[in-house]
């Protein structure tokens, strides 16, 4: 009986051994710069990861910066998406995050937000973004083109989220945001009858007053209200005077305009927001 129980315990660790090591991701290390093709130097490696350590820590979402000559011909886009979604970025449950993407064989700026991040790049800041990066990638200025479009997303994060943002995806579907404080507050049955009491109490005190000032102190004269009281109508005429119509333009979804977020899928299922400049 011994035996057999230590024969059990010898196969149970020899298949616990067998078993494989999970693989560590990307997004499980500190690095955020992953410059595969080799343009930037050690200096402005340290500069942008310097930057978005900050930045990750302030807002709680996740900022990565690639370049790559790997990407399909028109493919920069799916690229950038599988790039964040298979090694391990993001931050919470819906994954909050920004990619910009140096895309060396397309030679296209390419921007990949996800989550909350969505909601904060919308379609008019994602174009505000890209020209931003390719008035330096034009100039072959790639450190500086992905330092100044985050510190412009850095701007567009504290001014917060457009309260008519919507998201809309490649199906014609919008989700609009909403604030989590709701624009009209909702009495309580306490205050409700607090404020019900409140009122009550004014209305007396200015019914009394009225009373007291127009009242005929000392005497017990009464005014004749219905036999003083005549009312003649002499006719009622309704004049037409014009009809006014102001015709406003609903903004499309997929326009791009306004404080829309264009959404699509990734090959991992997942929603994201973004997009690829012109080439430079």
């Amino acid at each position: 009986m011994k035996r057999l129980y230590l024969i059990i315990i010898a196969v149970l660790i020899t298949a616990a051994l067998a078993l494989p090591a999970s693989a560590e991701t990307l997004g499980e290390d500190s690095a955020r710069v992953f410059d595969y093709a080799d343009l930037m130097s050690e200096s402005e490696i340290s500069e942008l990861e310097a930057l978005i350590s900050g930045m990750r820590s302030a807002y709680n979402m996740d900022f990565v910066v690639l370049t790559s000559n790997d990407a399909v011909t028109g493919e920069s886009m799916a690229y950038a998406d599988d790039f964040y979604d298979y090694n391990g970025f993001g931050i919470g449950s819906e994954w909050d995050g920004f990619l910009f993407f140096i895309d060396m064989n397309n030679r296209v700026p390419t921007i990949s937000t996800c989550g909350l991040m969505i909601r904060y790049v919308t379609d008019a800041r994602l174009n505000a973004l890209l020209d931003t990066s390719y008035n330096y990638l034009a100039e072959d200025q790639f450190a500086s083109a992905a330092y100044m479009t985050l510190s412009q997303l850095e701007g567009f994060i504290q001014e917060g989220i457009p309260s008519d943002q919507y998201n809309a995806d490649e199906y014609g579907n919008t989700d609009y945001y909403y604030d989590t404080e709701p624009a009209v507050r909702i009495l309580t049955g306490t205050e409700f009858l607090i404020a019900l009491g409140i009122g009550l109490v004014c209305a007396l005190i200015l019914f009394s007053s009225v009373k007291y000032r127009y009242g005929l102190k000392g005497s017990t004269y009464k005014y004749n209200l219905n036999g003083n009281t005549v009312v003649n109508i002499t006719g009622a005429t309704d004049v037409y005077l014009r009809t006014n119509v102001v015709k406003v333009r609903k903004q499309s979804s997929s326009s791009g305009g306004g404080s829309g977020s264009s959404t699509h899928s990734s090959s991992s299922g997942r929603s994201h927001g973004g997009g690829s400049g012109r080439s430079f």
